[in-house]
């Protein structure tokens, strides 16, 4: 309960810097909806993340990230958890390298932090909730306000079976002219 606070916290936080924000200039924010992918498993997510574009080609930034990397199914009534891990968040620093100044821009990008998930599911309720340091390597494109990611999220502290890999897609408000 007390990091879902925080996690809500930070994100009122970034939104709120930049609604008050009267030239946003450098600084932008990506609200993002996608499916995470694991070895066997399909789920849904979401994301926002704010960054300062030092240049036209390398941004800086945090990643707020809600991941259901296993979601749990109901089987004969009681809800069960159909991988090791059932929800992530995630909170991260983010750097980004546009290879490209305008139009259609490639980027390559990487993400460091925090994992909350949450591990060995029973019927009806939830167990073993940790807190683990990750990598996230990404790459994708953006153009005018369209974002689309592919990231693969790697907890260091896990098995490689609880990695997992998303793709996303959303929009980008703010940011210098593109």
């Amino acid at each position: 309960m007390k990091k879902s606070i925080i996690y809500y916290v930070l994100s009122l936080m970034l939104v709120s810097f930049a609604a008050q924000t009267q030239s946003l200039g450098n600084f932008k924010v990506d609200l993002l909806l996608g499916l995470s992918r694991t070895s066997n498993s399909f789920g849904a997510l979401a994301s926002i993340e704010s960054k300062y574009l030092f240049t036209q080609q390398l941004a800086l930034g945090m990643k707020l990230e809600a991941a259901d990397a296993y979601p749990a199914k109901l089987i004969e009534g009681q809800r069960v958890q159909t991988g090791p891990i059932n929800g992530v968040n995630s909170i991260m620093l983010t750097s980004e390298y546009f290879l490209k100044k305008t139009g259609v821009k490639p980027f390559l990008g990487i993400g460091y932090g925090i994992y909350d998930a949450i591990f060995t599911a029973k019927p009806g309720r939830f167990q073993d909730r940790y807190s683990m340091m990750g990598t996230a390597p990404r790459l994708g494109i953006e153009t005018n306000h369209l974002r689309i990611v592919l990231e693969h999220n790697m907890l260091e502290t896990s098995p490689k079976q609880n990695n997992y890999t998303s793709i996303k897609a959303g929009f980008t408000f703010g940011g210098a002219r593109k």
